[in-house]
């Protein structure tokens, strides 16, 4: 498949998604879909990327675990994100932890480093990385009330606390400075497009809850 093709199917597979969602708005078990679209994503990701070396398998694979073992402390002690308990529409879990967050954080700290590296300004590592870190922090904030909707986690404190985007800039930022290197010198051409076409969908849903009452 093209990478026109592919974007024109991703970008319909979420348009789909925002409206199936809310036409089964009343079905908790629709929102059990929910890692399969995190997973086809980053096959769709990894499908395109350009420049595979070890470096870039080992550091992924890296921080796809080092990004699950941060979730299962953080959701097992409260420490890191806040008092939070993880629902069933992520699928498989180990610890109280879903496997897939290791696929979430692989996806969203390739995609949203890829993305500042693309940037003429963020040259600097340091800066690149911390730039990355705000991208996912603003995500973040528009993921939370969804995530809890489609009851991916909840909160003890109904609402996300200070902590938790402390927790995901601190975490963020140190994962994009783990992965920048292999980032300044992958080809992905269809990486911003994906990026873009989540947060798109979160934003939407974001609307539907807030707003329109989903």
């Amino acid at each position: 498949m093209s990478s026109k093709s592919l974007k024109i199917a991703v970008a319909l597979s979420y348009a789909i998604g925002v409206m199936g969602l809310w036409l089964k708005r009343d079905n908790p078990e629709v929102f059990k879909l929910s890692w399969m679209f995190s997973v086809a994503s980053l096959v769709a990701l990894m499908l395109f990327h350009k420049q595979y070396t070890k470096r870039f398998v080992l550091l992924t694979l890296l921080v796809g675990l080092l990004g699950w073992l941060v979730e299962a402390v953080g959701v097992n002690t409260g420490l890191i994100f806040g008092d939070y308990i993880y629902g069933e529409s992520l699928g498989l879990k180990l610890l109280s932890t879903p496997l897939v967050m290791a696929v979430n954080w692989i996806f969203m700290v390739y995609a949203t480093t890829y993305a500042v590296t693309r940037v003429k300004l963020f040259t600097n590592r340091y800066v690149a990385s911390l730039m990355a870190a705000i991208v996912m922090v603003g995500y973040d904030f528009f993921l939370e009330p969804v995530a809890i909707r489609l009851q991916m986690w909840a909160w003890a404190t109904v609402n996300p606390p200070i902590q938790n985007y402390v927790g995901w800039f601190l975490t963020a930022f140190l994962f994009s400075l783990l992965m920048i290197r292999p980032m300044q010198k992958a080809e992905n051409s269809i990486s911003n497009w994906l990026l873009a076409c989540q947060f798109l969908f979160f934003v939407a849903m974001y609307i539907s809850i807030v707003f329109l009452g989903f």
